[in-house]
């Protein structure tokens, strides 16, 4: 059967016909009378042209053009579900950051509808159930979006703790046994027991205000992303609304890692919007987080922040004062290219005040750190800075 079907492929059919034309067209042209059998050849191949050749291949077009009709009209229904997936997906994400739970599941849910291959609708679900205390319904959500993105930690970080949850649950409720054997209130109980109730009482408490600690804490984590991308798009005015929203949370939690990092954050964006009296105020609140927590890396970072804020505001004596400090701790961490780089501040600070004595003497000092630890960059910047001071020099003797 197959072989029968492959004889009558278009074109072989062509090949058949166009052979039988040349065959005729010979015939034609060596007699050239019109012989019977000539005309009954010619009207055989037109009937058999037409309904072997014309017809099939003309049949075949069309399925063509409406096979890639049908296409082009799928592939448009796929584009505008994806690009209504996407704003009902920002939609629901602004109504989970904003608390509005229950409205960013309803939303979620149609875009998870248009698609289902979206790790970040899913993963939103799922934190706006884990959010109303649905962690069956966020495990099988945030489950989803860990295998369309497995490399999300902090969706797996997510899973491990309702799983943690629910098996703590299920413990507890083999402890009571309280569906199989409902105890009335006044029954007697063995000795002991009614402690042992208490003390279950409180450890549900306990864990009932642990898991609203854990929401809030992935809430804030959520809003300080969402800054940081608004940063990326250089949108800051947007950006320090998240972040001020992270902060707001994380004091409430008394979070004081989170804290610091988000008055950083906010300090670094008041100080590129040139508001540095506010910078300020964020970069030292940071600065009293980490003296309390003994984090020296990050003391060193935020002192850094507050010498440049001074830099920029033209308060010399006040830059160079928390430059010092900076110094001191550099050394403490044996950061030699931090302190290149802080050296070169105090030159430009002093070449700014005019004393080009006492920014030689800074320039020189980081440039021998920066071939110490072959830091190009910085090495670079001295010399001109050198070259710069000592053509000023020669000009002023000359």
């Amino acid at each position: 059967m197959e072989e029968h079907r492959d004889w009558f492929e278009p074109d072989l059919l062509i090949r058949i016909y166009i052979l039988v034309c040349i065959v005729i067209l010979a015939t034609i042209i060596i007699s050239p009378h019109y012989h019977p059998i000539t005309l009954a050849l010619v009207f055989i191949l037109s009937v058999l042209g037409h309904n072997s050749v014309i017809i099939p291949i003309t049949n075949q077009i069309k399925q063509r053009r409406r096979q890639e009709a049908e296409e082009a009209k799928r592939v448009q229904r796929d584009l505008l579900r994806n690009k209504e997936g996407i704003v009902l997906k920002e939609r629901g994400i602004g109504y989970y950051l904003n608390g509005h739970y229950n409205d960013a599941i309803k939303v979620l849910r149609e875009s998870v509808h248009f698609n289902s291959y979206d790790a970040e609708s899913q993963k939103y679900l799922g934190l706006s159930y884990l959010t109303l205390n649905r962690y069956e319904d966020a495990l099988e959500c945030l489950k989803r979006a860990l295998r369309i993105n497995p490399d999300d930690a902090d969706v797996n970080a997510q899973i491990a703790r309702i799983e943690s949850q629910i098996e703590f649950k299920r413990s507890v409720r083999r402890f009571y046994n309280v569906k199989d054997k409902p105890r009335p209130r006044n029954t007697w109980r063995l000795p002991g027991e009614a402690k042992s109730e208490k003390m279950m009482r409180r450890i549900n408490r306990d864990l009932k205000i642990e898991q609203e600690r854990a929401s809030r804490a992935a809430e804030a984590r959520n809003y300080f992303q969402h800054g940081k991308i608004h940063v990326d798009l250089q949108r800051y005015d947007e950006a320090l609304k998240y972040y001020k929203r992270s902060l707001y949370i994380q004091q409430d939690l008394q979070d004081y890692e989170g804290e610091v990092q988000s008055h950083f954050q906010i300090g670094v964006l008041y100080r590129l919007l040139q508001r540095c009296d506010e910078a300020l105020k964020h970069f030292t609140a940071s600065m009293a987080i980490e003296q309390k927590l003994g984090n020296r890396e990050g003391e060193a970072r935020i002192l850094s922040q507050i010498g440049l804020t001074y830099q920029e505001m033209g308060q010399w004596d006040e830059a160079i004062e928390y430059y010092n400090q900076l110094l001191a701790v550099q050394q403490e961490l044996n950061d030699h290219a931090g302190r290149g780089e802080t050296l070169h501040q105090i030159g430009l600070i002093y070449q700014k005040m005019y004393r080009d004595s006492e920014a030689l003497n800074f320039f020189n000092q980081s440039l021998e750190i920066a071939r110490e630890v072959e830091f190009k960059e910085l090495e670079m910047r001295n010399l001109e800075q050198i070259e710069v001071i000592r053509a000023k020099t020669n000009s002023e003797l000359s």
